[in-house]
């Protein structure tokens, strides 16, 4: 309790005020809550996203070990047969699902470089804004051979959602509902959609302590309430550092990774914009 005054104290810091909501979960219990909207705020959904990337690795994760979905070293290209007229040069026609998921396909994109505020330069803003993403985000050169630089880019997952609604014939969000939301008891979440293709969504919305379940998902090793979510060893694969970056950081299958404190204690968390984050600290059995 001691430790929950400091932390009410700190988020009392000017310093924190853009904060909306923040939920600590240790010790298989809820031990702190604050929402900047009152007790309503739990009931009040937050567009968590870049950490959408996160939970479509769980998706990803969970169709492949029912064999819904086709191993990482499958080419990108035999999903897109309607975007063969594209140029697939350069090594293009070379891109796996596992640099979608590692952000190693070698496209040649901006979003890591230009900040979002620099609107119609990032190319992320410009892949919203087109009619078609995901003949935008197959349009772009290459810069790199696929598999070798990490670039991050938000095209990759919205790549992945097409794969996804070719290898099952369902669209991405009735599969987040069915495969991971609906066993974990969450009932409420919104999905936009592209203007193209209702199949292909973008950043989700969701409340917050339903965005805290899926950390405990994580934490548990793919269970939930005794029954397998996903499979570990496809958890683990998903989470297991594939990239080396600066400042200790760490890239698995769109997890993120760091070592943090003197005993480089290890973080797993996502990583959204505007600072949606999901934490899980495995050493202190805690997320956040």
């Amino acid at each position: 309790m001691a430790k929950n005054g400091k932390l009410k104290k700190a988020l009392a810091h000017p310093l924190f005020r853009p904060l909306r909501a923040l939920y600590v979960w240790q010790n298989q219990q809820l031990v702190f809550g604050h929402d900047a909207y009152g007790p309503a705020g739990i009931y009040t959904p937050h567009e968590i996203q870049s950490t959408t990337k996160s939970l479509l690795a769980l998706l990803v994760g969970i169709l492949q070990g029912q064999g819904d979905f086709p191993e990482e070293d499958r080419p990108i290209y035999d999903y897109f047969p309607e975007y063969h007229h594209l140029n697939w040069q350069n090594g293009k026609d070379r891109i796996t699902i596992r640099d979608l998921l590692t952000m190693r396909a070698g496209f040649d994109w901006n979003e890591g470089l230009v900040p979002y505020t620099q609107w119609l330069a990032n190319h992320s803003n410009q892949m919203a804004q087109s009619q078609d993403w995901i003949e935008f985000a197959l349009s772009r050169p290459m810069a790199h051979p696929p598999g070798q630089v990490f670039q991050y880019s938000s095209a990759h997952p919205i790549l992945l959602t097409k794969i996804i609604t070719q290898s099952t014939q369902k669209e991405t969000a009735a599969l987040f509902k069915e495969k991971l939301f609906s066993p974990l008891g969450i009932v409420d979440f919104w999905a936009p959609t592209s203007p193209h293709d209702s199949a292909i969504i973008g950043d989700l919305e969701m409340y917050p302590l339903d965005l805290l379940k899926i950390g405990r998902l994580v934490q548990q090793n793919g269970y939930w309430q005794g029954q397998e979510i996903i499979p570990p060893a496809q958890l683990q694969k998903l989470l297991s550092p594939q990239v080396f970056l600066p400042k200790g950081q760490a890239y698995g299958a769109m997890w993120w990774q760091q070592a943090f404190g003197p005993e480089k204690e290890e973080l797993i968390y996502t990583w959204g914009y505007g600072g949606q984050h999901l934490f899980c600290c495995p050493s202190a059995r805690c997320l956040f």
